[in-house]
């Protein structure tokens, strides 16, 4: 007990007002690894509001700064049960190699946003919706350099998120329409390796097909019809 004290591992907190009973209820927190992350002379900043801002395009390199180092823990943090920080996490991970200095300025914005943050995390309670549901969106060209767009998805038990993600798509899209077209595939992926996992633990006695939620109504359609367009052709392979 006095080992797991000192070491900032767990301790007493209140019982969050919503909640009457911590009965049936789980909260999963990473607040060891948001604090370890500070290490990178972190420990004095001041907290943000958000994991990332608007970046400038080009910069000096950022020589002898643990900028591998700082990503690997921030990419584990992230995929724990830090689902806030995937997308920034996502985008600087790709400047491992040669890293710039507005790249590392963003690496210690994340830090910082940690710093304010250490205490969120997951709840899930007891006696909840137990449909699964996947939330899926992208943006169109958002990279500015080879303009690929990014996949962005989150699956919510219980009213929880239990998985969720953030990466660039591997070809270039052509419209809107195709980026959250192709965004859509990855997250019903997902949906399905969750889906008969959920049917291992529990049996398939869930009659509640999960549910696939985006915003573009033209992707939808095509969704549900794939001979929507002849100009929409190019996808069929998704």
């Amino acid at each position: 007990y006095e080992a797991l004290i000192n070491n900032g591992m767990w301790e007493l907190t209140e019982l969050p007002s919503a909640n009457k009973t911590p009965l049936d209820n789980r909260w999963v927190f990473r607040k060891k690894l948001a604090a370890d992350g500070l290490q990178f002379k972190m420990e004095e900043c001041k907290p943000v509001a958000t994991p990332g801002e608007k970046m400038i395009t080009e910069s000096k390199p950022a020589v002898g700064v643990p900028y591998r180092e700082a990503i690997g823990s921030l990419i584990y943090l992230s995929v724990a049960t830090r689902p806030d920080i995937s997308y920034s996490v996502s985008f600087l991970s790709q400047f491992k190699e040669k890293p710039q200095d507005h790249h590392w300025q963003g690496v210690k914005r994340i830090l910082r946003y940690l710093k304010g943050t250490m205490k969120h995390g997951l709840h899930f309670g007891g006696g909840q919706c137990t449909q699964l549901r996947v939330y899926s969106d992208a943006d169109y060209a958002g990279d500015q350099t080879d303009r690929r767009s990014t996949s962005g998805f989150v699956a919510l038990l219980g009213n929880c998120a239990v998985a969720w993600g953030s990466r660039k798509q591997k070809s270039v899209a052509l419209s809107t329409t195709e980026s959250e077209f192709v965004a859509a595939c990855h997250s019903v992926k997902e949906l399905v390796w969750l889906r008969n996992l959920w049917d291992e633990l529990r049996g398939k006695d869930n009659k509640k097909l999960p549910v696939v939620l985006m915003d573009n109504q033209s992707a939808i359609k095509l969704i549900q019809n794939p001979e929507f367009h002849k100009r929409s052709k190019h996808i069929d392979v998704q």
